[in-house]
């Protein structure tokens, strides 16, 4: 599947996936992804 791409864009492309994870990473510990708990939500 990956033999399309060129060594440069193996490269790239792996170094854009590790910004990506850094970034899920640094949101993940602000609490970014917290979802309310269900009596939270209820008013």
């Amino acid at each position: 599947m990956m033999d399309c791409f060129s060594e440069d864009e193996l490269l790239t492309l792996c170094e854009s996936l590790e910004k990506m994870q850094r970034h899920w990473l640094a949101l993940e510990e602000t609490g970014f992804f917290e979802i309310p708990r269900e009596e939270e939500t209820h008013t």
